[in-house]
Parts: C-alpha cells; sequence; structure tokens
C-alpha cells in the first residue's frame, strides 16, 4: 500500500501567474477574471452565500456542523466571507471547509487580494498566517471552530482523494471554455456523489453544457439572475440520495465506522504522551470531554520524554503513500506548533535540519529527493561549504536543507497540548481492563490506592505497543524498538547553528544541554542507561561534525532511554479497531480471490480506536494522526487523502495477510 502514488512528482505545483487590471487580479493561465471588477465581495455574496441559503441554514441551526466543498479557492475571498458570515451568526458547531486549488496564488498576491478588502482584515491576517506553499496534496489549516482543508492538486486527482459529505458545493472555477476540465460532465457527477439529499449547488456559470451535466449528475437546477454584466448563474440541490461510485464500494474493510460519537461525549484515552496529548487536543477542540489515563507519574514519560527530539521529514527520492505522510506531517506540525506553543517559545525552536549524506554514495539519492521538485523555501541541497556555512561547523558531506523544521521539547508541548479546558489528566493510572458495553466502554482502573471503573462513549489506545496487551484481539501489528538518547554538556568552544542529521543528531545547545542521539535496538524493551550507546551516539556526531571538539564521555551529564512502537511497514496504526477475528472471516474469499467483491460494511469494535507505532517520527506524525482520528469520530472530512487514510488504517495487515494466505 506504501508504495502507491497518488501526488506525482513535482511536489512543487505552478503558482498562478496574474496580471493586474486597474487593481484587479486577472488569470494569465485562464485569460479570465478571478471575480467581478465591479465588486467581488457582492458577487460572491449572491452567486454562493445567497445561492445556497447559509445564512438562513445556520440561523435555524446554529450549533449544527455544516461542510463546503469549493472548487477552486483562488484568492480565498469565498472562504474569508462564509468565515465572517458563521462568526456574525454566532455558529457554536463546527464549520468545515474543503477547497481544492491546481494553481495557487503566490502569497505575495493573495496579500495584495486581501488589501481590497479591509472590512475581512481580521479573517484574511489569520488565513495568511497559516497559507501553506504550493506543495502538492492536503493542507489542514485550524482556526478555531473553523476548519479549512486546502487540496492543492489538480480536480481530477483532488476529488478522488477527498473524503467528504458536504452541505454546500461551490462551483468557482473559471469559465468552462477556458477551463474544461472542471466543468466535464464524469467531474460534476462525481460531486453529486459525495452529496447527500438537500446537498445544495451554485456557479455564476449558466452555460447550458454545465446545466445539462448537473442534471444529469442529479441535481435539480435552477437559472437564477446573474450579477452585474452577467445575465445568469445557476443554483440547485441534490433531491434523491447520490449512487456511490464502485471504486469507494471496492474496499468495505477501509469504511468509516457508522457509529457517530455525540458532541461532548466523554473519550477516554491510554496513553499521555505525543500521541494521546495530541488526541486529546484535537478532540477537545470539537467538544468532547476527554479522560487521559497514564501509568506513569507523568505526562510524556515514555518515547515522547526526549527534551530536543528533531521535526524533520525522512522523504523518499520517488512519490510513495509513506513520502507524502512525512512532508504534509512535518507541514501540519509546524503550524501546529506555532498555535499551541505561542506563549512558550522556549520549547521549540525551527532553526532548520540539515540531513547529511550518511556516505558518498547516499549523496546521489538525496540529489534525487531535491528532483522531485519542493518548493526551495521548504528544502534545497547544499554542498560541504554550504552545509558548514549553515551549521557553523565543518559537516562531512552534502546534504538537503529543511528551511522550516528544527527541534521541539517534546514533554513541554505535550503539557501545553493538554491545557484544555476539555481535558483532564490522570497519572499514575493504569487501565487494568476494557469491557465493551452498551453505552459505551467499561475500563477498570487502577491506582496507587484504589481500584475503580468508569464508563465511556469511546476509548483511544495511545500506549504504543502495550495496545497489545490491553487488547490483544485486535491483532495489532507493534512492534517495540529500544533507543537512547545522551545529554551532552555544551561545549565552550564551538557552537551549532542549525539542527544536523546524519546516523544521528545534535541540536543547538539550550540551557546549556545538547540532547544527542539516538540508538536504536529492535526487540530490545528495557530503559537502563548504557556507556556503550553514550558511545554510539558520540561516534555519530563526530561522524556528522569531524571538527566538533570537546564531545567525549566526560562532557555527558546522563541519558534518557525509552522505547518506540513501529509497525512492518513503518506507517502507524490511525483509525478504528476491528475485530481481528470477524474481520478474517468476513473477507475470508480474498485468501482464494483478492479481487472478489463484498457488500456491506466490516466490523469494528465500536468506539474503540487507536493512534499508535509512530516510530521514532512521532513529532511529525502524531498530530496529523490526531487530527485524522478525531476527524473520524467526528464524522467530519478527512485531512489526508483516501489512499493514505487506507495505509493508515489498523485493518491493513489483517487483510494484507489474508490477500497473502497468511491466515489460516
Amino acid at each position: 500500500m506504501s508504495k502507491h502514488k497518488v501526488f506525482a512528482d513535482p511536489q512543487q505545483l505552478n503558482t498562478a501567474q496574474l496580471n493586474w487590471r486597474n487593481g484587479q487580479p486577472y488569470s494569465v493561465d485562464y485569460n479570465d477574471v478571478y471575480y467581478s471588477s465591479t465588486c467581488g465581495i457582492a458577487e460572491k455574496k449572491l452567486v454562493f452565500i445567497d445561492a445556497n441559503r447559509l445564512a438562513q441554514r445556520w440561523s435555524a441551526d446554529p450549533n449544527q456542523n455544516f461542510c463546503i466543498l469549493e472548487a477552486g479557492f483562488g484568492s480565498g475571498l469565498n472562504f474569508l466571507l462564509c468565515w465572517r458570515l458563521w462568526q456574525q451568526i454566532g455558529g457554536q458547531g463546527r464549520l468545515n471547509y474543503i477547497a481544492i486549488e491546481g494553481y495557487p496564488l503566490h502569497k505575495n498576491d493573495l496579500f495584495t487580494c486581501h488589501a481590497m478588502w479591509p472590512q475581512l482584515t481580521p479573517w484574511a491576517q489569520q488565513l495568511q498566517q497559516q497559507y501553506p506553499l504550493p506543495i502538492k496534496g492536503f493542507h489542514r489549516l485550524l482556526f478555531d471552530r473553523l476548519r479549512l482543508t486546502l487540496v492543492q492538486a489538480d480536480m481530477a486527482t483532488a476529488i478522488k482523494q477527498i473524503d467528504v459529505e458536504p452541505d454546500a458545493i461551490f462551483l468557482d472555477g473559471f469559465t468552462p471554455a477556458r477551463n474544461p476540465a472542471m466543468w466535464q460532465s464524469q467531474t460534476l457527477s462525481m460531486l453529486a456523489q459525495l452529496g447527500h439529499v438537500g446537498t445544495t449547488i451554485s456557479t455564476y456559470s449558466a452555460a447550458r453544457v454545465v446545466k445539462d451535466a448537473l442534471t444529469k449528475a442529479g441535481f435539480v437546477v435552477m437559472t437564477q439572475p446573474g450579477y452585474g454584466l452577467k445575465r445568469h448563474r445557476l443554483a440547485g440541490h441534490l433531491p434523491t440520495p447520490p449512487i456511490q461510485p464502485e471504486e469507494r464500494l471496492s474496499k468495505p474493510w477501509f469504511e468509516r465506522p457508522s457509529r457517530q460519537m455525540p458532541a461532548r461525549a466523554k473519550i477516554a484515552i491510554v496513553g499521555a504522551g505525543l500521541s494521546g496529548a495530541a488526541t486529546a487536543w484535537s478532540l477537545a477542540e470539537r467538544g468532547y470531554q476527554v479522560s487521559l489515563f497514564e501509568q506513569g507519574d507523568r505526562k510524556a514519560c515514555g518515547a515522547s520524554g526526549n527534551r530536543q527530539a528533531i521535526l524533520y521529514a525522512n522523504l523518499p527520492d520517488n512519490p510513495t503513500l509513506l513520502g507524502q505522510w512525512h512532508q504534509q506531517g512535518l507541514q501540519h506540525s509546524v503550524r501546529l506548533l506555532q498555535q499551541t506553543m505561542a506563549d512558550t517559545p522556549s520549547g521549540y525552536q525551527l532553526c532548520g535540519v540539515l540531513q547529511l549524506a550518511r556516505k558518498k554514495s547516499e549523496e546521489q539519492r538525496l540529489k534525487r529527493i531535491v528532483e522531485r521538485g519542493f518548493p526551495a523555501a521548504w528544502l534545497y541541497h547544499v554542498d560541504a561549504i554550504g552545509g558548514t556555512l549553515l551549521t557553523g561547523q565543518q559537516v562531512s558531506g552534502e546534504g538537503l536543507f529543511f528551511t522550516n523544521a528544527g527541534w521541539v521539547n517534546s514533554p513541554l508541548w505535550c503539557e501545553c497540548l493538554l491545557q484544555h479546558p476539555n481535558i483532564e489528566l490522570h497519572c499514575q493510572t493504569r487501565v487494568n481492563r476494557l469491557q465493551p458495553i452498551t453505552e459505551g466502554w467499561k475500563l477498570s482502573l487502577q491506582t496507587e490506592t484504589h481500584e475503580h471503573s468508569i464508563t465511556t462513549a469511546a476509548v483511544i489506545l495511545a500506549n504504543a505497543a502495550a495496545a497489545n496487551t490491553l487488547w490483544p484481539d485486535a491483532g495489532l501489528a507493534l512492534k517495540a524498538i529500544r533507543g537512547q538518547v545522551s545529554i551532552l554538556r555544551q561545549s565552550s568552544q564551538q557552537k551549532i547553528q542549525t539542527v544536523v542529521c546524519r546516523q544521528g543528531y545534535i541540536a543547538p545547545a539550550q540551557y546549556g544541554q545538547h540532547w544527542i542521539g539516538a540508538s536504536y535496538n529492535l526487540h530490545d524493551t528495557k530503559t537502563d542507561i548504557r556507556a556503550t550507546e553514550h558511545q554510539i551516539n558520540l561516534d555519530h556526531i563526530a561522524e556528522a561534525l569531524p571538527d566538533m571538539v570537546g564531545f567525549d564521555q566526560k562532557s555527558v551529564l546522563g541519558g534518557w532511554a525509552s522505547v518506540r512502537a513501529v509497525t512492518p511497514d513503518y506507517m502507524p496504526l490511525v483509525g478504528p479497531v476491528s475485530d481481528q477475528q470477524a474481520l478474517q472471516q468476513r473477507f475470508y474469499k480474498l485468501s482464494q480471490d483478492a479481487n472478489y467483491c463484498f457488500t456491506g460494511a466490516p466490523r469494528h469494535w465500536a468506539g474503540l480506536y487507536i493512534n499508535a507505532g509512530h516510530g521514532s517520527k512521532g513529532l511529525i506524525t502524531c498530530p496529523l494522526a490526531a487530527e485524522l482520528l478525531a476527524s473520524l469520530i467526528a464524522n467530519e472530512p478527512l485531512p489526508v487523502s483516501r489512499s493514505l487514510a487506507e495505509a493508515l488504517n489498523p485493518a491493513r495487515f489483517i487483510i494484507r495477510n489474508l490477500i497473502r494466505r497468511k491466515i489460516s
């Protein structure tokens, strides 16, 4: 699954080429305007907000959760107007806005557009702060009760990968005559298949080909008066349930759980490391009441206890789902860090990360990564001289430099994430047993002084490899790997300016210390501190920075060791936990015919989920995994592609073993 290619290279999209005519943006690529030269705000309000009756629908139920899908994000004007209206009406539910854009605006052009609408400045400034680079794929931006999922890709790719059930659809691409790909009958039919009874749709275009295609797709379409010089526009709705396409029914074992957690439901999370903390935060932001249970005496006392953990992506030299997961995860973690640790700037440093080639032959692989076409503002190649200038120390060779990466104090980040009124943390509390009941789940808890039980609507396993012990019936493919970090006294003679990674890693000193590491011992679950592994870590730094002096066993102040959990394909387990025996029985015919077609849904343990198996990349994968899991639980659009969500689904190994006939 991890070898499947979704977003082909180059990874950087071409930004929109604009001409400015009388202060208005004009698309060079499509020879068309972005909005009316008379008044863009008035046009968008009429064609999209009014046509979809958003004010009436939101006022009728301010507590509802609502989803908008836009084809053609452009300057974000529709998004800003919807956001403002949602706040003016006092929406207390959640607003999800999904937008597809194949030619994103350069940030400078976005700023110029926004400057024309001073009445939208409070919302525009927040969008500008999170607006992503033109990197292909999904970008989840968080704004209090509103979530923007910006899918930067061509329409044909994006529409097959979004997992969303829109309440309203905005068709805001360029005119059909100049942008025919968006208005094809097949494309509009796929949009209809995403909707539900009552989904509305609107567009400024009244072309006969568009009206006929929408009607064929199942919409009841009406022609309405246009804005300004345009005579007509279209608006419509879905009167009957759409027909689901075959490709979305071909893998029923990956279907979402049918049970949705009600608002403010109580959810228990086992484990208070970064996975558990990030999941708790994402759920708490949606209004759920979260209780974390940690058997240790503090948060982040396991694999998340590194006070200088490294934040960077380990990219492949060709498009894979694992690489897509890492590059999207890095971007998401950086945005979340800047939001949740804004008042704790000493807890992280985006000083850049230099990833050095481990040997001469690897230099070519690193160059191939750069040739995949990432924006230079995000990643670029450096030779040994360039690396030396960046780090302030002689480096061992060529490498890649991640500009918007660095290090994070993981325990401090966990603390910031858990400072939420909807989260309760219970340390020194062991979960001895889970029991499914009618109301949800019963947890048997043990503290130092007594035993008791509680009932919750759902349980999330975020306790790494220990999840196997707590719920062995799931057949979770998790294995343990020991790692040790060495704590060094800062050298008084030489300093480094960026994170350097090779076989090991080192970051700029914090409070007079470097946390370097980390060793990697498969099947070793002990957490004692070993002098031999201190030496391994020291040797790795010496290989990366050959002229660095003052680092030896005498400079070691101590160490920290923990056990990571990984899976066979190095993708974490994120999603609902399946009933292994029931799943094997239900889909046993896969062992005879891998292409056998099934009907019906898989069997999950209702209300049981997992977020585990992040290995040494938890900083860039735990937060995005948490957002994915919270979206599944809340029945919201997913923040990642369908292919990626399937590659993370815990059921994948059970299905894979059936197909490979490894299950009797």
